[in-house]
């Protein structure tokens, strides 16, 4: 049997919520981690963290949505004359 993860990403899944980042929050606080369901100053980042961190194993990027945003190049050099 292959891997399960990355799945398809869709735009809407019911399960990827709110509520699953706190969880996984919780069982890392129970293996000793800092816990990012608590308030501290920093807190928000660590769950936007954590809710990226799953994002990414959950599901793969789709062509509409690439994986690391494309580089913007001007197609030829730029002159400013004033």
């Amino acid at each position: 049997m292959g891997s399960q993860f990355p799945m398809p990403a869709t735009d809407t899944d019911d399960r990827f919520t709110y509520g699953l980042v706190l969880d996984v929050a919780h069982v890392l606080a129970l293996h000793g981690y800092p816990d990012a369901a608590e308030y501290y100053d920093g807190h928000g980042a660590d769950l936007v963290a954590i809710h990226l961190a799953l994002f990414r194993l959950l599901y793969a990027p789709s062509p509409a949505r690439p994986a690391t945003p494309a580089r913007r190049t001007a197609p030829h050099p730029v002159e400013v004359t004033l």
